[in-house]
């Protein structure tokens, strides 16, 4: 297919771009409705991607409606709604994007989740099990297995961090266990980073795992810079 991915990439950016941008108020103010047209799609995307699989019915993979459900299926969509999560809490106080995605961080990480869901189902049934079958034999390869444990790993981190991103489950935390707790999303992050660019590079397509790099050296660029100056505002404070 042309651009096998990469396509579905760059859509994905613009279509989570204009949910940020263009329907956050929307988000914000009917994030019920955001969620149940989310899992909606998500069930749809599960039922078709089976049937597909199953080879009940056979069909055109380079045609538009297969490459539409494989943005949901394959992670694309809902990994672009993370990206704009990650960048919300390192781009600067007066950045004119800050308000904006600050505003529907909670919303968008929710609707990611959900909209992950197909991804993270069909890959631990169909796909996990053939790497933890390769690693029993030992006939182990890297690429298998770097995709195999990171997908499992983000997996289980993209339920808790889910749960307990939920306004009711949230409440029920003190802040500093939540913010604790969540810090484990930098690693979620790392491993979307690692999985993104291993599958990338197995199938070389090395203009995404180009633009992976870019959007992930960034942001590693700017959270190192927000942490700098806050250790250099903490000693001013000391001092």
């Amino acid at each position: 297919m042309v651009l096998e991915g990469t396509i579905e990439l760059i859509i994905s950016m613009i279509i989570s771009g204009l949910i940020v941008f263009k329907f956050g108020e929307s988000l914000r103010s009917n994030s019920k409705r955001w969620y149940l047209g989310g899992s909606l799609i998500s069930l749809v995307s599960i039922v078709i991607s089976v049937i597909v699989f199953l080879q009940i019915i056979e069909v055109d993979f380079t045609s538009w409606w297969v490459r539409t459900i494989r943005g949901v299926v394959s992670g694309y969509l809902p990994a672009t709604m993370f990206m704009y999560v990650m960048y919300a809490g390192v781009l600067s106080k007066d950045h004119n994007w800050k308000k904006k995605m600050m505003s529907i961080r909670t919303e968008l990480s929710i609707l990611g989740v959900i909209l992950y869901l197909p991804h993270t189902l069909l890959y631990t049934i169909f796909s996990a099990p053939y790497g933890i079958g390769q690693l029993m034999s030992g006939e182990i390869t890297l690429f298998t297995q770097l995709m195999t444990w990171t997908g499992l790993m983000n997996s289980l981190l993209l339920v808790v961090l889910g749960i307990t991103s939920i306004n009711v489950v949230k409440v029920k935390m003190t802040l500093p266990k939540w913010r604790k707790l969540h810090k484990w999303s930098y690693l979620f992050y790392f491993n979307c980073f690692v999985h993104y660019m291993t599958l990338s590079i197995r199938h070389e397509s090395y203009e995404r795992a180009f633009m992976y790099t870019l959007i992930y050296g960034l942001y590693a660029l700017l959270r190192l810079k927000k942490e700098t100056m806050s250790e250099k505002s903490e000693l001013a404070r000391a001092s």
